[in-house]
């Protein structure tokens, strides 16, 4: 191995190290000996770094594919060497490299970086919380907020490796319309949307905002 090769690895190497003991020291603790709260606590901020995880996993994989790695290490493409590297299913492989294809930073013909294809998408995918979306209507003034909702969920199910159904017109519809039942419902002016991951399985979840 060269020296800068070397040099290179070893911080890698310790931030491995560092994350392995954390979580190692996280595995390990006495949960009979924290309050409610520090449960509930450590519950959310787990959560909320496991929800970042995917931001890294995008990265490294377009970094891969930039690099052209599957074929010089003569595997079919960069979905097969995720595959192989990683013993996922094919599915989970191809899914994995659409996400990081759309939300992972990319390479320009020249090699320049370039910024994600749906950049407010992977902002939101790494924030210490999830995204969320506030509408009282769905009028011009806010379809940009149905965009990203609608990008934000379609990028979820991308990464859980499920089918997206219908279009960004259809979508609009069905908000509109589930706006204004809970609108009527709770009597309220707003509805808060965010996309969660519940389960393994992604939902869009709509509540009344006073």
């Amino acid at each position: 191995m060269f020296e800068g090769e070397e040099s290179a690895a070893a911080p890698v190497t310790a931030l491995l190290d560092q994350l392995c003991t954390t979580i190692d020291a996280l595995i390990t603790l006495d949960l009979t000996r924290l309050s409610r709260d520090e449960l509930l606590e450590l519950l959310r901020g787990v959560e909320t770094q496991h929800r970042r995880l995917p931001v890294l996993d995008h990265a490294l994989i377009a970094e891969l594919d930039h690099r052209g790695a599957g074929g010089e290490l003569m595997a079919r493409d960069t979905a097969t060497l995720v595959r192989d590297v990683l013993r996922v299913t094919p599915a989970e492989a191809k899914a994995r490299c659409a996400a990081a294809v759309d939300l992972g930073p990319g390479r320009s013909f020249t090699g320049q970086p370039q910024p994600p294809l749906l950049p407010a998408v992977a902002a939101a995918a790494g924030a210490s919380s999830s995204p969320h979306f506030t509408l009282r209507s769905i009028g011009q003034a806010e379809r940009e907020q149905v965009e990203r909702l609608y990008n934000t969920l379609v990028a979820a199910k991308k990464k859980a490796g499920e089918k997206v159904s219908g279009d960004f017109d259809a979508f609009t519809a069905f908000v509109h319309k589930k706006t204004e039942q809970i609108r009527k419902q709770y009597n309220c002016e707003n509805v808060e949307y965010s996309v969660e991951i519940t389960n393994g399985g992604v939902k869009l979840k709509a509540k009344a905002k006073t």
